[in-house]
């Protein structure tokens, strides 16, 4: 019986402290799921705690909820998703011009988008493409004021020899 206790400390102090992915294992809970042991563990994106079974941890494929839950208030999130929601969806005001156009949303989801974007630097600023004809992916998507997207809008290219906008 002995041996299997001490086996039992050697597997949560083997855990406890190590970084797996994002979380940080602190505490071993009295508390089990499934027959499997729940750690307290730190998170270094959200910079909060989550209760989570020891498989979960070790397997290094937690996906902090912060990524969805805790920014989709922020402002790079309503930027991901007003982007996502012009290529996807027909009901939006703005589809015809991109969804409809072909322009396709191909962030698989918001950490990816993140990722390659970083946060939004303000209220002044939407997401655009470096290509016009390009599609919102990695390599062709910036953050740009209104006043720059005003001057890359399809309408505004000049047409013709008298430089008249079309």
């Amino acid at each position: 019986m002995k041996n299997i206790v001490r086996k039992r400390s050697q597997k949560t102090q083997d855990i406890i402290g190590k970084a797996y992915g994002c979380l940080t294992p602190i505490k071993r809970t009295n508390l089990r799921q499934h027959g499997h042991a729940i750690y307290n563990c730190y998170c270094s994106v959200c910079d909060g705690y989550h209760k989570m079974r020891r498989d979960t941890i070790v397997s290094g494929t937690f996906k902090c909820k912060y990524w969805y839950h805790g920014m989709s208030y922020s402002l790079t999130y309503r930027r991901y998703k007003s982007a996502h929601q012009r290529c996807n969806n027909p009901k939006h005001s703005s589809y015809k011009y991109y969804g409809q156009r072909g322009v396709r949303f191909k962030f698989k989801n918001f950490p990816e988008f993140y990722e390659w974007m970083g946060p939004c630097p303000g209220s002044g600023y939407q997401v655009g493409r470096l290509n016009d004809q390009g599609h919102y992916e990695v390599g062709n998507c910036y953050y740009m004021t209104t006043d720059q997207q005003n001057e890359t809008r399809r309408m505004n290219h000049l047409k013709g020899c008298n430089s008249k906008t079309r």
